[in-house]
């Protein structure tokens, strides 16, 4: 799927906030990649759709986009969830274009709950686009200032090695961040998602993307400590993450990162609860 985002990402020619806009449909609207390229492969077919659909994203901004032709998509499967593709995945996704109480598109404003592109005033699809290319500048915006204070940190930060700005710090300030912008519906989960495609695409450092956080109920590491301190709460349960892998990478060295501790912990609480109906295999490299 990766390989089918790089085509359609090199086909395409975009710009960089195009590209956020990529991702932030990927992570913020949708549970994974495979309902976007779906979307945009679906225009790379000829020369025609592909020259009709960049002139929409550079028109509407490919944010916007992609919401209105995954809304209609979902409106010819029947369902509402425009953000849960055809093929199950192991997490869901409840943004709605119904007013029926569910998390409404992209954080909008709350008289804008139930927009639907092929329904709604043009005044409110203008609201609605000009929204989704704010959240595409705040996220611009936000990668390009976390990437110069990881790349070129504060000379005046402190000579104690405890007190300076680590890339673990920086995450948990940078998925707070995503989460303000995006708005009610993205969590942890999602957010990691923006930062795991954000990094790939080499918006935000590299480094970002060997840590991760379990500070997250629906969490599988949380769970899994949860198990063994019966209803702890998110934050001490982070804490006990961080100061264990911590630890874990003093004796092993940085290849433990975070974000393989984080999914060491999934596989643990899917074997311990009996859900995990395939056989983890986990490889551990010379370090």
């Amino acid at each position: 799927m990766d390989l089918i985002l790089d085509i359609n990402i090199n086909v395409m020619q975009l710009n960089a906030r195009q590209v956020i806009g990529l991702i932030a449909f990927c992570s913020i609207e949708s549970n994974g990649t495979v309902l976007p390229a779906g979307i945009i492969s679906r225009h790379l077919k000829s020369s025609r759709s592909r020259r009709f659909f960049k002139s929409r994203i550079n028109d509407d901004g490919m944010y916007f986009t992609l919401i209105n032709d995954a809304i209609s998509l979902a409106k010819k499967r029947q369902t509402s969830v425009y953000g849960s593709s055809v093929i199950p995945r192991h997490t869901g996704h409840n943004r709605s274009y119904s007013s029926s109480g569910r998390i409404p598109v992209a954080g909008c404003p709350s008289f804008l709950n139930g927009f639907d592109p092929e329904t709604c005033s043009e005044n409110d699809k203008r609201i609605m686009r000009k929204h989704c290319a704010t959240i595409e500048r705040l996220l611009v915006h936000l990668c390009r200032e976390t990437n110069r204070k990881i790349v070129f940190p504060d000379e005046s930060s402190p000579e104690d090695e405890s007190k300076k700005v680590t890339p673990y710090d920086s995450l948990a300030e940078f998925l707070k961040e995503v989460q303000k912008i995006a708005g009610k519906g993205c969590s942890d989960i999602f957010s990691l998602n923006f930062v795991q495609l954000a990094g790939y695409l080499g918006f935000i450092p590299i480094k970002m993307l060997g840590v991760s956080t379990i500070n997250n109920k629906t969490a599988g590491g949380y769970k899994f400590i949860n198990m063994l301190y019966p209803n702890i709460d998110t934050e001490t349960a982070q804490e006990y993450f961080k100061k264990s892998t911590q630890i874990i990478q003093k004796l092993f060295g940085s290849s433990m990162t975070f974000a393989f501790a984080e999914n060491l912990l999934c596989e643990l609480y899917r074997d311990r609860n009996g859900s995990n109906h395939k056989k983890d295999v986990t490889s551990f490299f010379p370090h």
